[in-house]
């Protein structure tokens, strides 16, 4: 996992634990001997909850990601791992820079995914795919603004099509 970047160092620890599937998914609570009530995932509840199914398999994530994927203009997100969404900047960023932005993007997002997951269990608030996505333009553009030598960045710019920048 590439540490370098504008993504807050509590988001890469998170994406790098999903990417070891070392999170307390319902299904790695159970592997512990944690009772949970419910093994469904809270997305979709078809499914036992384990990082893969999270970040990947769930109906929510896929339509989540596709959202992403639009809001970047990329080609449709497909990731059977975690591993394969670290991985995506690196096959998509048409440049150094484009990687680094895209790289961001997908820590954010996998934060924000995560964060929505224990909303839901926590807070018993329950947001649709469209508004995580919005969280997260705003979240990483406040992060690239204040966290890269991107400082002069525009807010309509970064909403409509964050590659700009290239």
């Amino acid at each position: 996992m590439k540490w370098k970047g504008w993504t807050s160092l509590k988001c890469k620890v998170m994406v790098w634990r999903a990417a070891i599937n070392r999170l307390p998914t319902k299904d790695a609570l159970l592997a512990r001997g944690v009772s949970v009530q419910n093994q469904l995932c809270d997305f979709c509840s078809s499914a036992v909850e384990s990082s893969n199914h999270l970040f990947t398999g769930c109906s929510f994530a896929d339509e989540f990601w596709s959202r992403v994927a639009s809001w970047c203009r990329i080609p449709p997100i497909y990731a059977f791992e975690v591993t394969d969404l670290v991985d995506l900047a690196d096959y998509q960023g048409t440049t150094s820079i484009g990687k680094y932005i895209l790289r961001g993007i997908l820590i954010t997002s996998i934060w924000a995914l995560w964060n929505e997951r224990n909303n839901r269990i926590f807070k018993d608030t329950k947001r649709r795919a469209i508004e995580v996505v919005e969280h997260i333009k705003s979240m990483s553009f406040f992060w690239i603004r204040n966290r890269s030598r991107f400082k002069d960045l525009d807010w309509i710019a970064w909403c409509n099509y964050p590659l700009s920048l290239l």
